[in-house]
């Protein structure tokens, strides 16, 4: 098969003067585009993205951490290391229970690297009234400017029940972290 078949199998069409990825796209090294660039879909780069002409598109100016806290009745948490090239501020946090709480509300708090709280306001309750697994809680969305909430590598986040539910209940979280 010739290399322009097996280019469009792996979703890359080249053209005159362009080329088109028409399926997602990640890259390992640095890239180079002199000229203009368009994303339609998601593209990764993990190095550096040099662009001498425009970009059309959204750059992504967040990421997310995963975590699981296994026991909502203890005060133990969840903890997530920030990454390189990860610094920034938490902006909201999202749970999903996976199993209903047997007796009290579990309500959630969120610090960096051990330091104070970040404010109760953005602190996440999770409703025992009526629970059940799949149900989904979120802060809301935490401004730049909320003291406590700035990231830096190689810190930690911690999410934890600073008011325990009454039951040993599990809950997924995440946590969004907006770059700076």
């Amino acid at each position: 098969m010739a290399i322009e078949g097996e280019l469009a199998r792996a979703g890359i069409v080249t053209l005159l003067n362009s080329t088109i990825f028409t399926k997602d796209v990640q890259f390992s090294e640095d890239v180079i585009a002199d000229g203009a660039m368009t994303i339609g879909d998601d593209v990764t780069v993990d190095g550096n993205l040099n662009v001498a002409g425009t970009i059309s598109g959204t750059i992504v100016s967040s990421y997310t951490l995963d975590l699981l806290i296994t026991d909502l009745s203890a005060a133990g948490g969840a903890y997530a290391v920030i990454p390189t090239g990860g610094a920034g501020y938490v902006s909201r946090v999202r749970t999903v229970l996976l199993g209903a709480l047997g007796v009290s509300d579990a309500v959630l708090s969120t610090n960096v690297n051990g330091g104070t709280d970040i404010g109760a306001s953005y602190d996440v309750t999770i409703a025992f009234s009526g629970s059940a697994a799949g149900d989904l809680d979120d802060s809301g969305a935490i401004p730049a400017s909320e003291p406590n909430n700035a990231v830096a590598a190689g810190q930690y986040v911690r999410v934890y029940p600073s008011t325990p539910g009454g039951s040993a209940a599990q809950c997924r979280i995440m946590v969004e972290i907006t770059r700076t």
